[in-house]
């Protein structure tokens, strides 16, 4: 039998939502009050955050904030120095737009663009950069669409399963273990069609036969156009 695992039973994007606010809280405490394996989990906290923003986060400290305005997770990465009216001035907005089955519907990325472009104007003095990012953990048709629609990085389950497998050796974390196993097993899921006879095929199979499809097609579109410039 499967070991229990919380994330085979929260399954929602509250507690994916919950679960990304948690990891990147561990960036916040200072290493002098953590143990050795919470002090990987910063580092894999902040591997991530950098991830999210495109960019080397330091030492600085992050404002986590869960449905701020409707949106799933938003991160005010601080600068260290400034302020305005002893409050931290902002570096970077990072929107996460959290997704597990469902997709973009409207125009949400705009919508959530606009309302932290007023906050930055109104307490930051529009000093802050603003990223979008699309987080997913199911599979889903031509995602690089999104870039031109406003998203302006796209983290994927095989993004999320390549970080976890740089650290989750390297400490002891129930949780972290849990969400590792849970996405793996949806990844698996997902390529059990390799195996499996096509009448025990569920939906997941299908979506793993289309997606080798769409690579073949790809790849053969590739050499087509390579051998046609020889």
């Amino acid at each position: 039998m499967e070991r229990n695992n919380i994330f085979n039973f929260a399954t929602s994007e509250l507690s994916q939502d919950a679960f990304i606010c948690w990891l990147c809280n561990w960036v916040n405490f200072d290493d002098n009050d953590l143990s050795e394996d919470e002090k990987k989990l910063k580092e894999l906290a902040t591997d991530f955050i950098e991830k999210m923003s495109g960019e080397k986060l330091g030492d600085r400290k992050v404002n986590i904030k869960r449905q701020y305005q409707k949106i799933d997770v938003l991160l005010e990465i601080q600068n260290k120095t400034e302020f305005i009216e002893k409050i931290p001035v902002v570096d970077m907005y990072v929107i996460i737009e959290d997704k597990v089955g469902t997709g973009l519907h409207s125009n949400q990325q705009k919508t959530y663009r606009d309302i932290i472009s007023e906050k930055n104007e109104k307490y930051n003095r529009s000093r802050a950069k603003i990223k979008v990012v699309y987080y997913k953990i199911c599979d889903e048709d031509n995602m690089e669409r999104l870039k031109e629609e406003g998203i302006d990085i796209i983290f994927e389950r095989k993004d999320m399963l390549a970080l976890l497998e740089k650290y989750k050796n390297s400490f002891n974390n129930i949780l972290v273990e849990d969400y590792y196993n849970y996405l793996n097993n949806i990844e698996k899921d997902v390529n059990s069609y390799i195996d499996k006879k096509l009448e025990d095929w569920n939906s997941n199979c299908y979506i793993g036969f289309f997606k080798e499809l769409k690579n073949k097609k790809k790849i053969i579109r590739a050499c087509y156009w390579k051998t046609k410039r020889l």
